[in-house]
């Protein structure tokens, strides 16, 4: 798990950016497509 979150941190800003926003899609799917819809 740690590994995980060094190889997160490793991320450029924008990759780190792209997988948030990823995550957030995948957990909120209605309110995501409801706010860039």
């Amino acid at each position: 798990m740690r590994s995980i979150f060094k190889a997160f941190l490793n991320l450029s800003k924008i990759d780190r950016t792209f997988v948030f926003s990823t995550m957030l899609m995948l957990s909120k799917p209605y309110n995501f497509t409801s706010n860039f819809a």
